[in-house]
């Protein structure tokens, strides 16, 4: 196992003429049947953004950038991605991670939290979104409690999905003292 295979799994390394060299492991996982190496990174990889490019000179000249990839087989699994050239023209190497999509890659890809370096921020970014979407569940399910500043007593208004109040207080439009 190399050092980016364990600093960043989700990187490809590639040589001067721009071929894939080394998958780490969880882009390895992402391409499923990828092909056997050395095979060319614009045929698994398509540059989105900040444009398309035709050469893989013009892709090293990027290095240092915010880049966006697309993945060329389905189901074209959008990356976000930086690239920096190895010293001495060795290559370079692409690290990728999935940006705002996480949640959607996750499932697509069966991902798991060994797919990720142990400092990346991606397995507590899913643990926030999965504890939203239960706390989002559960208020559709619970009555939600409303309170009006211009209530005295303080009484909870229960709000049903279908628009009914239950216990009216009786301040509410009632034009009572503020």
């Amino acid at each position: 196992m190399s050092v980016f295979d364990i600093l960043c799994p989700c990187h490809a390394q590639l040589s001067q003429t721009g071929h894939i060299l080394h998958l780490g492991p969880t882009l390895a996982k992402l391409l499923g049947d990828a092909p056997a190496l050395p095979v060319r990174f614009l045929e698994l990889f398509e540059l989105r953004r900040p444009h398309p490019a035709a050469s893989m000179k013009v892709r090293f000249a990027l290095a240092g950038q915010k880049l966006t990839f697309r993945l060329r087989a389905a189901p074209h699994t959008d990356l976000k991605a930086v690239l920096a050239l190895l010293p001495d023209g060795q290559g370079a190497v692409v690290n990728f991670s999935f940006g705002i999509a996480i949640q959607n890659v996750v499932q697509r890809h069966s991902l798991t939290h060994s797919d990720f370096a142990g400092t990346d921020l991606a397995i507590e970014m899913l643990y926030i979104l999965e504890a939203k979407n239960a706390a989002m569940e559960a208020s559709q399910l619970e009555p939600t409690f409303a309170r009006r500043k211009n209530c005295r007593r303080r009484t909870s208004l229960y709000r049903y999905a279908d628009g009914a109040e239950k216990p009216p207080c009786a301040e509410f439009g009632s034009g009572a003292a503020k």
